[in-house]
């Protein structure tokens, strides 16, 4: 097993730029030593792309981490639930223990849409206690329901017991249950077997904008969540900044400042001169 942090992104080229965020932001502040290995599994990501994202991370010259890129094809997955908007590429994060390398027995796995604000290392040191997943609750539903978003996997476990081929047999024999693609399976295959981890390690935006069915009160930690977030999630598309850059998440600001370090500046000026 290596010491080494090891990160997963699932991708494809549409969401370079939002990449490239995410990972500045998680170097920019992990303040632990130990190198980072950034596993990035996409079905297609160009060429320019890729090297505004490696160049990006480069100008962080005081930072010790490598890059590995595992192109996939969506064939992969099979027949699962899509739509318009969603492809198959949703279910990419379910391969990560068949892609990875065998020496990798646990991951932190990351959708593209966020900002890393807390040391990493610190989830990284999260024990697993023998789950297959620990994730943050959906606490403004009614029933726990981990959010697929940001979680940490014991990749030794689910090679142990097949569970990707378990998640895959699911998505294709049950497309009726997986409305919200991947993240229902995760909760169809795990159901009372994942462990959660502290709500600020995924702050989704029902949290800020009182999507709530039971009162506030009743959670303790609300301010913290609200106020002092790990990570700040843009789940919906309306609170996505590139998608609306005037948008009223109160983090879109700071989404905005992370993106300032990135090589992607420098591409915006020159469309907008």
């Amino acid at each position: 097993m290596s010491d080494n942090i090891s990160i997963a992104f699932c991708v494809d080229d549409k969401f370079a730029m939002p990449l490239t965020v995410a990972s500045m932001s998680l170097l920019l502040n992990c303040k632990s030593t130990q190198h980072i290995d950034f596993h990035i599994i996409h079905t297609h990501f160009d060429v320019r792309s890729r090297n505004i994202f490696e160049s990006s991370l480069s100008t962080l010259v005081d930072k010790q981490y490598s890059l590995y890129w595992y192109p996939i094809s969506a064939d992969r997955i099979g027949d699962v639930h899509t739509t318009e908007h969603v492809s198959a590429a949703a279910y990419l994060k379910l391969l990560i223990p068949e892609v990875v390398p065998k020496s990798v027995d646990k991951i932190i796995y990351l959708d593209a849409d966020l900002i890393v604000l807390a040391d990493i290392a610190n989830l990284w040191a999260t024990p697993m206690n023998g789950k297959p997943l620990l994730a943050v609750d959906h606490i403004n539903l009614s029933k726990h329901y981990l959010n697929s978003g940001v979680f940490l996997m014991n990749v030794k476990k689910w090679r142990a017991e097949s569970l990707s081929t378990q998640a895959l047999r699911f998505a294709k024999e049950n497309k009726e249950l997986c409305v919200w693609y991947d993240q229902d399976v995760f909760n169809h295959l795990f159901a009372g077997e994942w462990g959660e981890l502290d709500p600020r390690w995924n702050q989704l935006p029902g949290a800020l904008f009182n999507v709530w069915e039971q009162d506030v009160n009743l959670y303790p930690e609300y301010d913290k969540l609200v106020h002092n977030p790990f990570i700040v999630h843009f789940a919906k598309p309306q609170y996505k900044p590139w998608l609306f850059p005037d948008n009223p998440h109160p983090f879109t600001s700071t989404f905005w400042d992370y993106h300032s370090k990135t090589l992607w500046t420098r591409e915006l000026n020159s469309l907008s001169n």
